[in-house]
Protein backbone atom coordinates (compact mmCIF):
# COMPACT_ATOMS: atom_id res chain seq x y z
CA UNK A 1 0.00 0.00 0.00
CA UNK A 2 1.63 3.73 -0.89
CA UNK A 3 1.87 5.97 2.05
CA UNK A 4 -1.33 7.79 2.24
CA UNK A 5 -0.75 12.01 3.14
CA UNK A 6 -3.67 13.21 3.88
CA UNK A 7 -5.42 13.30 6.94
CA UNK A 8 -8.02 10.37 7.37
CA UNK A 9 -10.96 9.31 10.03
CA UNK A 10 -10.88 6.04 11.74
CA UNK A 11 -13.09 4.67 9.95
CA UNK A 12 -11.96 5.54 6.56
CA UNK A 13 -8.23 3.76 7.94
CA UNK A 14 -10.33 0.88 8.88
CA UNK A 15 -12.30 0.36 5.52
CA UNK A 16 -8.81 0.76 4.11
CA UNK A 17 -6.91 -2.20 6.58
CA UNK A 18 -10.53 -4.25 5.93
CA UNK A 19 -9.94 -3.78 1.68
CA UNK A 20 -6.55 -5.38 2.17
CA UNK A 21 -6.29 -8.52 0.96
CA UNK A 22 -5.16 -11.41 3.76
CA UNK A 23 -1.89 -11.75 5.03
CA UNK A 24 -1.17 -8.01 3.92
CA UNK A 25 1.62 -6.48 6.00
CA UNK A 26 1.57 -2.77 7.14
CA UNK A 27 2.62 -0.24 9.14
CA UNK A 28 0.40 2.37 10.83
CA UNK A 29 2.28 6.14 10.65
CA UNK A 30 1.69 9.37 12.62
CA UNK A 31 3.47 11.96 10.59
CA UNK A 32 5.59 14.20 12.55
CA UNK A 33 7.57 16.30 10.72
CA UNK A 34 6.95 17.35 6.94
CA UNK A 35 9.97 19.46 4.78
CA UNK A 36 11.31 21.22 7.76
CA UNK A 37 15.14 21.59 8.46
CA UNK A 38 16.52 20.14 11.90
CA UNK A 39 18.08 17.84 13.84
CA UNK A 40 15.28 16.72 15.96
CA UNK A 41 17.37 15.16 18.95
CA UNK A 42 14.82 16.22 21.60
CA UNK A 43 11.79 15.19 19.57
CA UNK A 44 13.24 12.09 19.03
CA UNK A 45 14.57 11.39 22.42
CA UNK A 46 10.95 12.11 23.94
CA UNK A 47 9.49 9.03 21.63
CA UNK A 48 12.06 6.91 22.86
CA UNK A 49 10.80 7.89 26.48
CA UNK A 50 6.84 7.44 25.59
CA UNK A 51 8.16 4.13 24.27
CA UNK A 52 7.88 4.38 20.47
CA UNK A 53 10.57 1.56 18.94
CA UNK A 54 10.46 2.88 15.54
CA UNK A 55 10.88 6.03 13.14
CA UNK A 56 10.50 6.78 9.17
CA UNK A 57 12.88 9.89 7.95
CA UNK A 58 13.00 10.28 4.58
CA UNK A 59 11.43 7.14 3.61
CA UNK A 60 14.34 5.50 5.80
CA UNK A 61 12.96 3.03 8.57
CA UNK A 62 15.33 3.75 12.40
CA UNK A 63 15.27 1.99 15.44
CA UNK A 64 14.61 4.90 18.07
CA UNK A 65 17.42 2.54 19.85
CA UNK A 66 20.06 3.50 17.43
CA UNK A 67 21.64 6.99 17.28
CA UNK A 68 20.04 9.01 14.36
CA UNK A 69 21.83 11.83 13.00
CA UNK A 70 20.35 14.11 11.08
CA UNK A 71 21.54 17.03 8.87
CA UNK A 72 20.45 20.39 10.64
CA UNK A 73 20.27 22.01 7.20
CA UNK A 74 18.59 19.88 5.51
CA UNK A 75 14.47 19.33 4.91
CA UNK A 76 13.37 16.55 6.60
CA UNK A 77 9.99 13.99 6.74
CA UNK A 78 10.20 11.83 9.71
CA UNK A 79 7.54 9.64 10.51
CA UNK A 80 6.58 7.67 13.76
CA UNK A 81 5.35 3.71 13.93
CA UNK A 82 2.30 3.97 15.90
CA UNK A 83 1.90 0.09 15.27
CA UNK A 84 3.03 -2.80 12.36
CA UNK A 85 0.83 -5.61 11.52
CA UNK A 86 2.72 -8.39 10.03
Amino acid sequence: MRPNHRAQTVSQMVDQVMALPAGTKLQLLSPMVRGRKGEYKKELQQLRKEGFARVIVDGVAFELAEEIVLDKNKKHDLDIVVDRLW
